[in-house]
């Protein structure tokens, strides 16, 4: 059926659309007692199969087309349909039709006007000038009471012929490299079996179709079965890697799957296809045939990433799915496009790939069979995408001009991230070793910067602060070597290292504050040796201030606040550091036995010209004062702001504007009687 013609729908409604004035009340009975219907369900049944979007007639046992809705009468009046209403025969009118699909549309109907067929569906093109179109006829008998009836429908299945076909196509094009396709709904029913699927196991498509997969292809022992894939396909969207299948002949053969998750328009899952590679025969391609190894990668191990053919001009003849979102360019708009100006030649570093490294070169005129393991594709928004391709040339085509090629190419962020990965563990294994060499030797020093007491201008007590000293690059900062020491465990050699120097100086009358990682916090025998030092050396507890950090009490909040307690009762003094940043800081005032609060550095240093950090350091001020605990400004870097400091009631400052870190030897450490700001 080719033509609006084959299987015409036309106006023409049945009698009781016709009928004026009809009202809602019984008709009562017929004088013999049966029941009558109600003048008003002929009206309303007409109006429920007028809503209906399939176009509908009813005809009796001789063809005779009793009733039509209102879908049929206006698809058959915008397609020019005559002579199919209400009592036209639909019987003559597809014999008359001269259309083979017509014909036999004809005696199926005329075996279910006779009681041979229940019913059936027929599928049709009836294609306008404007587009393409399909239906679906469906005929069934009516039940019930009363003469014979036979229901027709047509429904519009343009959108799901069409999606039929493009598996249809796509299975075809795969045929080219002998990978077997098989598309199935969500219960495993095959809907598409493709020629290489055929051959690999041994069903033919007209048996397969509408079959179980799993009744199809038994996996051997030791593989996973099929109902587990398809529910991981369902969970994850795609599943791959080699099985062990045995076809129809029984015998195992073993192939390379991909299956991946099918969506509909709303992406919603409608089915799952797969794609399978017999790699029988891979090990000796692979031995004998090594020079096409990437031909060969291509078929088998290649087909879930990106790939495209390109014509003797580079461009890009067809490209798969994965490709298509590797380019950033869906619905074919990627076809005829240029693959090659898309290779940037270069490397992750923004470096220039040598020419003689590249396979494809910018006036395409032939490529290099061969495989680049890093490059950069431009994408269609855009971006920039690491990847890595294998270029393979296809055979002349008969003419013997021209050639084609093969592009296989894949994201390689993941492998970049990884190798960076390795780098900066070699690096970090690099840095334990000079950690661990520092120790052994004693090359770790202090410095010290001191806190001034902004009433008097004295120096009070000194921070003090870990250095590396590192034969080959001199002075180390604690920010190159503590997050390895940290990451490590080599941090608690270190913290009780600066411990025994920092109680060494308090037990000589100096005072000083350090600071502790958290896990040194978590260390419970770290306190008793803080505790046997002070009580062997004679230091004044008081004089030995630890710094607390919002990050190390949020790290191990319960062992942070056993060990605050713990030097509460030696004696010590607790400073809370970087207050004011943190949400928890003021829950940890109220639970922590604190002495000093240390305004973070983020406030100090544009209190002058902000006046957000300045009210917070005056809010800072004035809880301080209400718990009794003394304030601390860092990074105090000019005078002004050292003023202002001042003028807010801050009770100590440090910072490069009064001092710089300096190495604790000819450092004046303690509490002087004088030294001025």
């Amino acid at each position: 059926m080719t033509s609006p013609e084959s299987l015409p729908l036309t106006t023409g409604r049945s009698a009781a659309d016709r009928v004026p004035g009809r009202s809602l009340r019984a008709r009562g009975s017929d004088p013999g007692g049966a029941p009558v219907v109600e003048e008003w369900a002929e009206p309303l049944m007409a109006g429920i199969l007028d809503a209906l979007d399939c176009h509908l007639a009813v005809i009796d046992a001789s063809g005779r087309i009793i009733h039509v809705n209102r879908a049929w009468d206006d698809f058959a009046a915008a397609n020019g349909g005559l002579g199919v209403g209400v009592g036209a025969n639909y019987f003559e009118v597809c014999e008359t039709a001269g259309d083979p699909s017509a014909r036999e549309v004809l005696e199926r109907l005329r075996e279910v006007a006779a009681d041979h067929l229940d019913g059936f569906e027929f599928e049709y093109p009836c294609h306008s000038p404007d587009e393409q179109r399909w239906f679906r006829m469906t005929a069934n008998r009516a039940t019930g009471p009363g003469p014979q009836r036979i229901v027709i429908r047509h429904n519009a299945i343009t959108s799901e012929k069409l999606e039929r076909d493009k598996v249809q196509v796509g299975a075809q094009l795969l045929d080219a490299v002998d990978a077997a396709v098989v598309a199935t709904d969500l219960d495993g029913v095959v809907q598409v079996w493709n020629h290489a699927a055929e051959r690999l196991y041994g069903w033919r498509a007209t048996d397969a179709v509408g079959q179980p997969v799993a009744v199809l292809t038994t996996p051997s022992e030791g593989t996973l079965p099929v109902d587990d894939i398809l529910a991981e396909v369902l969970a994850d969207g795609e599943w791959e890697g080699e099985r062990h299948i045995a076809g129809r002949d029984g015998d195992p053969v073993p192939v390379h799957v991909r299956d991946r998750l099918i969506l509909d328009d709303h992406g919603a899952p409608k089915g799952v296809v797969g794609v399978s590679v017999d790699l029988s025969e891979r090990v000796a391609i692979e031995r004998d045939l090594a020079h096409r190894n990437a031909w060969l990668r291509a078929i088998t191990d290649r087909m879930g990433e990106g790939l495209c053919t390109l014509s003797s001009e580079g461009r890009i003849a067809y490209v798969n799915p994965e490709g298509e979102r590797l380019l950033g360019a869906a619905d074919g708009t990627a076809v005829g496009g240029s693959f090659v100006n898309r290779l940037l030649g270069m490397r992750e570093d923004g470096t220039p790939r040598d020419v003689t490294e590249q396979l494809i070169g910018a006036d395409f005129d032939g490529a290099v069979p061969g495989e680049v393991a890093e490059d950069r594709l431009l994408r269609t928004d855009g971006t920039v995408l690491p990847i890595e391709y294998v270029v393979t040339e296809l055979p002349h085509d008969e003419a013997g001009q021209g050639s084609s090629w093969v592009a296989v190419f894949r994201d390689i962020t993941k492998r970049l991230e990884h190798e960076k990965q390795l780098q900066r563990d070699a690096e970090d294994v690099r840095w334990i070793s000079r950690i661990q060499d520092a120790l052994d030797e004693g090359r770790f020093v202090l410095h010290a910067q001191p806190l001034f007491d902004l009433d008097c201008g004295e120096v009070v007590q000194h921070e003090l602060l870990i250095r590396l000293d590192d034969p080959d690059e001199g002075l180390l900062s604690p920010a190159t070597f503590l997050p390895t020491a940290e990451a490590y465990g080599q941090i608690l050699a270190i913290d009780r290292w600066v411990i025994g120097r920092a109680i060494e100086l308090v037990a000589a009358g100096h005072a000083v504050e350090i600071n502790l990682s958290a896990r040194s916090f978590g260390d419970p025998s770290l306190r008793y040796l803080i505790e046997q030092l002070l009580h062997d050396s004679g230091a004044e507890p008081s004089r030995l201030v630890f710094e607390l950090t919002e990050t190390a009490l949020l790290q191990n909040d319960e062992a942070a606040s056993t060990f605050a307690e713990h030097m509460h009762r030696l004696g010590c003094q607790l400073a809370l550091d970087d207050f004011g940043t943190g949400y928890g800081a003021f829950t940890y005032l109220k639970h922590l036995p604190v002495d000093l609060l240390k305004i973070d550095r983020e406030f100090v240093r544009d209190a002058v010209s902000d006046p957000a950090s300045r009210h917070v350091i005056e809010a800072v001020v004035s809880l301080a004062r209400a718990f009794s605990l003394v304030t601390v400004a860092e990074g105090v870097e000019d005078q002004a702001t050292l003023e202002l400091l001042t003028s807010l009631g801050v009770d100590q400052a440090q910072g490069h504007h009064l001092a710089r870190p300096a190495p604790l030897a000819g450092t004046r450490l303690g509490r002087p009687p004088g030294e001025p700001i």
